[in-house]
């Protein structure tokens, strides 16, 4: 993936603007990738420590439906809601910021 990372100024306007996007896309896939590879190394490190299964956000069991699902979450499923909903807000709040400035 990272040779799709390489620049390439040969072709036209429309070929540059191609390998721009696809140079976009596969950094987007290798953070991806890279952070999720982080969130399992993290889990395989809490269950040599006994501390797997336990919720970052409030030290309660995280269930094991939730672990089947997506076993490297760090939060049970409500604590999981309440990150995401968060991160939303603080993302419309920006794009509400920047439009007003804009």
């Amino acid at each position: 993936m990272r040779d799709r990372l390489a620049i390439s100024e040969l072709g036209d306007a429309l070929d540059r603007v191609r390998s721009i996007n696809e140079r976009e896309s596969a950094a987007r896939n290798l953070a991806s990738e890279a952070c999720l590879s982080k969130s399992v190394q993290k889990a395989l490190k809490e269950t040599r420590a006994g501390t797997f299964g336990r919720c970052a956000a409030r030290e309660g069991e995280i269930s094991l439906r939730r672990l089947e699902a997506v076993p490297w979450s760090p939060y049970c499923i409500r604590c999981q809601e309440g990150a995401e909903a968060r991160k939303a807000l603080e993302a419309e709040t920006e794009e509400e910021y920047y439009a007003q400035a804009g």
